[in-house]
């Protein structure tokens, strides 16, 4: 089969970096376009040389080959960075650490997206020892440790099914398959979708009940568009108001009594520092003792994430209200 005239395989060729923010792997480019590796560079050089619309005011090219984990790219990347530009290297730490936090999302069309910011801004920096340094050591100068991340390769489709459905409002039908309960069909109006501690969540109206309820994403078996609904307004939902009474983000579904907490921690300075330095609840309250001994207070109306952050401190914590043996700290209901 010949190959296609060049104009045309040039066309393609903008038209594609133009249109994929990552460009061009060079490898597909050439089965595509059934080209040789020469081909290639002779095509390269005819945008970078000749096609002045994608020039910058200097006159250099902004199409560019770039070298990722995966092979080469032929990119079309944004204006050139200079160091002297105010919080660039902030924007590109903060970045990289964003995507590190949210490393749950490999494999989905949402690592997709930070990759190709923190790729563009790389290839963009006028200082090219520096671009290479970023390359070769940007994931040790930025690192995060997750909690106990989860994998959601497998969940790409519900993921990218969530988001359309956030933004165009429409209920979704859900397979879902609880912690606790059976599995089962419920029809939801999804309200926000939230990250924590290394999960994906999705809180949603079930349309059967009324009641807002907090999903799993990796726990959906599947999940199918169904009719639009009205997303609703501010004075009527919120996601910071239906965490208020949470430690956490599972707050009782079933009761709106609220439970005091009372514990005493032991005299020990690392860990006063420990629980000081942290809003573990809106409501918490601290008081030293006259032992030294430190009294934290608040309020919940579920223990549900209360009882394994209290057993996380073993004997340096005493449990004063409620009494240890009450059924409250037994209750899985969230």
């Amino acid at each position: 089969m010949p190959e296609a005239p060049i104009n045309l395989n040039l066309a393609r060729v903008v038209h594609r970096l133009m249109t994929h923010p990552r460009g061009w792997h060079i490898d597909e480019m050439q089965r595509e376009l059934d080209i040789a590796q020469r081909t290639y560079r002779k095509y390269r050089e005819v945008l970078q040389s000749q096609f002045e619309p994608l020039h910058r005011e200097d006159g250099t090219s902004r199409i560019r080959e770039v070298k990722e984990a995966d092979g080469r790219y032929l990119r079309l990347v944004g204006p050139s960075i200079l160091l002297q530009e105010t919080g660039i290297l902030a924007r590109f730490a903060g970045l990289y650490l964003a995507r590190q936090m949210l490393s749950f999302f490999d494999g989905t069309d949402v690592a997709r997206v930070f990759n190709d910011l923190i790729s563009d801004i790389r290839h963009r920096v006028d200082d090219q020892d520096l671009a290479e340094h970023l390359l070769r050591n940007v994931d040790r100068l930025f690192y995060y440790v997750p909690h106990a991340p989860k994998d959601y390769a497998r969940h790409g489709s519900v993921i990218r099914l969530l988001i359309e459905c956030l933004v165009y409002p429409h209920q979704i039908e859900l397979d879902y398959d609880p912690a606790n309960g059976a599995r089962k069909v419920t029809v939801i109006e999804p309200l926000t979708l939230m990250s924590y501690r290394s999960g994906l969540y999705v809180i949603a109206r079930d349309t059967q009940s009324g009641v807002e309820k907090t999903y799993a994403v990796d726990r959906i078996q599947s999940a199918r568009k169904l009719g639009r609904f009205e997303y609703p307004g501010e004075d009527e939902y919120r996601p910071s108001n239906r965490h208020a009474s949470a430690f956490g983000i599972f707050a009782s579904a079933a009761s709106n009594h609220p439970i005091r907490v009372q514990l005493i921690f032991r005299n020990e300075k690392w860990l006063h520092r420990d629980l000081l330095e942290r809003e573990w609840h809106h409501s918490q309250h601290f008081e030293v003792l006259p032992d030294g001994r430190l009294l934290m207070t608040f309020t919940v109306n579920t223990l549900v994430e209360v009882r394994p952050w209290v057993l996380g401190y073993g004997d340096n914590v005493e449990i004063v209200n409620p009494p240890p043996h009450s059924n409250l700290w037994l209750s899985t209901d969230p």
